[in-house]
């Protein structure tokens, strides 16, 4: 897909660094996010890849002055309110459609990973995932965000849990939070036994920095979702792998994404680990 003249004329705000660095995307399509912008952040801390913030506008290959000032702004903020040395960039995202701006931004800003907001559907992200191959993270935010002190990440052995482990030990590094690994063991499903569900809990600890403090618990439970989201209760992120294939794109716990992200009490990030071998930063799955 090629590039209108006018977005190739387009620098990017406050650039001055290689081309060729790798990045983290925020695009935004309604409004931008303090928190969703704070989990950008860490994520391309951890990674150490460059954020690139974007307002996207489509259906137009022009943007409005009223965007362009709005990312400009967004970008300014984010560099006062971000710690460290991350280097925070901004652009003006234009298209013929959501789904083929952010495609073409992928390609032309050498993005590895793609942070979206609340204001992107599951089936959105999973369409932007498949066609760019990137590390993906959606972030569902509570109306009462705030400070984080710890984080829950429900693991099972999916094909994302890498990534989920991955995305939380960003955040956790970035606010000084620690982490809750969780399996919930239903005692009527045989695909995992107790000993497998420890290894495969140990196998995420070990995926944790040494800077994070990080427990492990496996809990004994039929209702696997109604579990998942009493103990995102008790935490202020929880951080959850994205669907496996097949089977309607049912969670791997044997709930759908969507119901913890609706009804979780605190803020919900759903991590997926790109198809494209050489963009995907995040881990894949977890061996036990």
């Amino acid at each position: 897909m090629s590039d209108s003249p006018d977005s190739r004329e387009r620098p990017l705000i406050g650039s001055g660094a290689s081309a060729s660095k790798r990045r983290t995307l925020y695009p935004f399509f309604q409004r931008e996010s303090e928190t969703v912008l704070s989990i950008a952040g860490a994520i391309a801390t951890a990674l150490d890849t460059e954020l690139l913030i974007g307002e996207v506008e489509s259906g137009t290959d022009t943007p409005t002055y009223e965007t362009s000032r709005d990312v400009a702004e967004t970008v300014l903020h984010a560099r006062n309110k971000l710690l460290g040395d991350l280097d925070v960039l901004g652009q003006t995202l234009t298209g013929p459609s959501p789904i083929e701006t952010v495609d073409t931004a992928t390609a032309r800003f050498h993005v590895n990973t793609i942070v979206l907001g609340d204001d992107t559907s599951e089936r959105l992200e999973a369409q932007i995932a498949k066609c760019t191959g990137c590390d993906t993270v959606v972030v569902s935010e509570s109306p009462e965000s705030g400070s984080v002190a710890s984080i829950l990440v429900p693991i099972a052995g999916g094909e994302h849990s890498g990534a989920a482990v991955d995305v939380a030990s960003a955040v956790a590094a970035a606010t000084g939070a620690w982490l809750e690994l969780v399996h919930v063991l239903e005692p009527s499903d045989a695909r995992l036994s107790r000993p497998e569900a420890t290894a495969l809990l140990e196998a995420g600890a070990a995926r944790v920095p040494d800077t994070v403090d990080v427990d492990t618990r496996i809990i004994d439970d039929d209702d696997v979702t109604s579990e998942i989201i009493e103990q995102s209760g008790y935490h202020d992120v929880t951080v959850i792998g994205a669907p496996q294939k097949g089977r309607l794109r049912r969670f791997v716990f044997g709930s759908t994404t969507a119901t913890i992200r609706e009804e979780a009490p605190n803020t919900v990030a759903m991590a997926r680990k790109g198809s494209d071998p050489e963009r995907s930063l995040f881990a894949g799955p977890l061996d036990r």
